[in-house]
């Protein structure tokens, strides 16, 4: 798979980068992928103090990171992964102060997806709950392929725990996950089918 072209506004980032603007760089990215990332933080950690703690974490990673970052990815790939970082990392540090019963639940965003009848509107809710009986990684990788439609290489990018993988690497790592995805999907219809959901599918 090609990586997509940069924008416009990539290329200036890039370009600050290497004239050792860093400042202006940081100003770019964030005014960039903002909206973007804080509306995904907030699908991780629907508690709004959370997805703001997340973010300042996303903020701090950005500035010390970006300097460094080699653009052999997209750079919203390489923004979503810090994102993610973020977020399990004040997850983490959330779940060592409070007890286990207030845990934080990753949500679904709930926007309606084209590929399933129990994806549409009249269920959102009650998929929402089918969602969250997933493991968190499985949450995460559903949200990101269904509801931003990312590349499957592009999210073993984001929820890799590995760090840089080699072309071979991502090949193999994206295979494994579409194939574990297909069995994720199988175990929401096996879920939805037990609430009922699949009655009326016509």
């Amino acid at each position: 798979m090609k990586p997509s072209k940069p924008s416009e506004v990539e290329r200036h980032i890039q370009e600050c980068v290497e004239q050792g603007d860093s400042s202006r760089a940081v100003e770019l990215a964030l005014s960039y992928c903002r909206a973007q990332i804080q509306i995904w933080l907030r699908t991780i950690l629907p508690a709004e103090t959370d997805a703001n703690d997340a973010f300042s974490l996303f903020c701090e990673d950005l500035w010390k990171g970006l300097p460094g970052f080699r653009w052999e990815s997209a750079f919203m790939t390489w923004a979503y992964r810090l994102a993610h970082n973020a977020a399990f990392r004040h997850a983490r540090r959330t779940i060592r102060e409070q007890p286990t019963d207030h845990l934080p639940a990753v949500a679904a965003p709930g926007e309606r997806s084209r590929t399933a009848p129990w994806i549409r509107s009249d269920v959102k809710s009650r998929f929402k709950r089918l969602r969250e009986q997933l493991e968190p990684r499985d949450r995460m990788v559903l949200m990101l392929r269904v509801d931003r439609g990312m590349a499957w290489e592009d999210i073993v990018q984001i929820v890799a725990e590995d760090g840089e993988l080699s072309k071979d690497e991502l090949r193999r790592a994206a295979s494994a996950l579409r194939q574990h995805f297909q069995r994720v999907k199988a175990r929401l219809h096996e879920l939805a089918a037990a609430e009922g959901m699949l009655r009326s599918t016509v």
